[in-house]
């Protein structure tokens, strides 16, 4: 801080701000300085920096819990509401980029190669399709592995990889955890920083394993519900199954039989005919209701289009073709 500066200044000056130390660690400084008369009334600068690292990672420290359990609150409301996993996802996303001061965050699924990108916020832009996932090579690993990988230097990373791209470059420090849950690896948590910028530590450490679990547990909670979809659809089958037998198809041969039963008798033919019209109207009537019960109608935009136009392709006299471009 020059003279002239403090003299703009009203003659003082106050800041904190981080330094790095000649060992690579960092420090936080506040640091003072004011214009002070010399011998010979010359104006000069005084400034002294003091070290208040502690306090200021308490309250960083205190911050950033806060800032945690407000965003685990709404996580866990929106699975309450069974909001779909992608929002969930975007939203763990976003936490982790907030909480751990970083500029990109990806959450990606190990099932596929290239490992397919579930979620990502970022602050960069690679100039060719938006944002990738960077050092998928270190994603598979921690997938495969299931281990933390905490890199000072994505760049240095992304250098020996065959799919390099400008977005690697603008990355330092980076974070990969993986999505652990109880029987098998969910998937992986990308959490990096700009390139110049301080590397995690323990804390920021902690924070994203916090962070990954809930995502972990987000995932099993969702398969879990649609496995309960799919035995409630079951479940709805098998009972449909039940009622077709026991009441469709009984029907259908006890038409059957009074009209074979009166083949031989011309004058309970008639009478025995309208029953059996009256029996299959009814048994029709039991697999309209089933068939209501199996398959819900879609009551959107789209599903009342879509049968719009098969009602009219059933008539047969036209040949109808549905496209849809944009948003209905």
């Amino acid at each position: 801080t020059d003279v002239v500066a403090l003299a703009a200044d009203g003659g003082s000056y106050h800041t904190e701000k981080r330094y790095r130390r000649a060992d690579g660690s960092y420090v936080w400084g506040e640091l003072r300085a004011a214009l002070v008369k010399g011998p010979f009334e010359q104006q000069t600068s005084l400034a002294h920096i003091i070290d208040v690292t502690r306090r200021v990672e308490a309250e960083i420290e205190r911050d950033r819990r806060e800032f945690l359990l407000n965003a685990l609150s709404g996580i866990r409301s929106s699975l309450l509401r069974e909001t779909p996993i992608a929002e969930i996802l975007t939203s763990i996303a976003h936490a982790a980029k907030e909480a751990l001061s970083a500029c990109h965050c990806v959450l990606v699924a190990p099932f596929d190669r290239p490992l397919e990108q579930w979620a990502m916020v970022s602050d960069l832009d690679d100039g060719s399709n938006g944002p990738q996932m960077p050092a998928r090579s270190v994603a598979g690993d921690v997938a495969t592995h299931g281990e933390v990988v905490i890199l000072e230097d994505l760049a240095t990373e992304v250098s020996k990889s065959s799919t390099p791209s400008v977005l690697n470059d603008q990355l330092g420090p980076a974070l990969f955890l993986p999505l652990q849950s109880s029987n098998t690896r969910e998937g992986v948590l990308v959490v990096a920083r700009r390139v110049g910028e301080a590397p995690f530590d323990d804390r920021d450490l902690e924070t994203a394993t916090t962070l990954a679990n809930e995502a972990a547990v987000s995932i099993v909670l969702e398969r879990a519900r649609n496995d309960r979809r799919r035995l409630v659809l079951v479940e709805d089958r098998e009972r449909i199954a039940r009622d077709l037998h026991d009441v469709v198809i009984q029907r259908l041969f006890a038409s059957g039989m009074n009209l074979q039963a009166s083949l031989d008798i011309p004058e309970r033919l008639r009478e025995r005919a309208k029953d059996s019209i009256v029996d299959l109207d009814e048994t029709i009537s039991v697999i309209r209701q089933t068939i209501f019960h199996l398959t819900q109608p879609d009551t959107s935009w789209m599903g009342q289009i879509e049968r719009v136009v098969d009602r009219h392709r059933a008539v047969g006299r036209n040949d109808v073709a549905l496209e849809i471009d944009g948003d209905i």
